[in-house]
């Protein structure tokens, strides 16, 4: 998500980490909750990662606390210790905005919850307020805002769609013409270009008309993204063309060399 406001704010140094022993670092993000403080947005992350995490979960230990941050470090290429501190500081905030519970299990072990698994904390105005869960009244008023924040964020995407439209289709055509037998790439699967639309056609071409507006009905972050990555697509593909064209010239250009000196031996 956009986190404008702290552009400028120095990267959360985690170096005296390093060497510290992994569940003493989990112990003390839980405790401590250093990181994300200054952040406006962040309870929107941390609800959204618990959901996640405690998916098809009755509750975690400290056990499941710490593969889970192994499941976060080894694609990331993260340190044990960071992705261990990371999952301990979402735990904190979890704590701290009322998503998670603290108990001791069968064995004296403490043991985290999550009741609610729903969202209760969203993006408004720029920073992150609590938009389920509230008091009746409250609850109400936040529902209508929702609804007019949902109407006006449809109608701004809506717009936003028609503007990207024209340099979508055109980097789509560049495409093509770089290489009319390209096929979808993997990397647009799932985010962008649903797997059933990428087994039934797989190559561009025969998904064109339907890749010109997928884009219609998504949030506007979503279409930036959609934009960037045709535009990377299109640069790739005209480099790797360009490439195959420069080294299948020097192959003719050498053939052509091997032939003319044939005809000049004298057999």
């Amino acid at each position: 998500m956009p986190r404008r406001w702290n552009k400028f704010k120095p990267m959360a140094e985690y170096g005296h980490l390093i060497g510290s022993s992994l569940p003493l670092i989990l112990d003390g993000a839980i405790r401590n909750r250093l990181y994300g403080r200054d952040l406006r947005g962040y309870p929107v992350e941390v609800n959204w990662v618990l959901i996640d995490l405690f998916e098809g979960r009755a509750g975690l230990n400290r056990a499941d606390l710490m593969a889970a941050a192994e499941v976060l470090r080894v694609p990331r290429g993260w340190s044990a210790e960071f992705a261990t501190d990371k999952v301990g500081n979402y735990v904190a905030w979890g704590l701290h905005l009322g998503l998670l519970m603290e108990a001791d299990g069968p064995d004296g072990e403490r043991v985290w919850t999550m009741p609610d698994r729903q969202v209760r904390y969203g993006i408004i105005g720029g920073k992150a307020v609590q938009i389920r869960g509230l008091p009746l009244e409250a609850q109400a008023a936040m529902d209508k805002r929702l609804r007019t924040s949902a109407k006006h964020a449809a109608t701004m995407a809506r717009r936003h769609a028609d503007r990207l439209a024209p340099a979508i289709a055109a980097d789509l055509s560049a495409i093509l013409d770089a290489d009319f037998s390209t096929p979808i790439p993997a990397t647009w699967a799932t985010l962008y270009v649903a797997k059933d639309i990428m087994a039934r056609w797989p190559l561009l071409k025969d998904a064109f008309g339907l890749l010109l507006d997928v884009h219609r009905d998504w949030t506007k972050d979503r279409q930036d993204g959609w934009r960037s990555a045709v535009a990377v697509t299109f640069t790739e593909t005209r480099g790797r063309v360009a490439g195959e064209r420069a080294a299948q010239a020097v192959i003719e250009a050498e053939l052509a060399e091997d032939a003319a000196a044939f005809e000049d031996m004298d057999l």
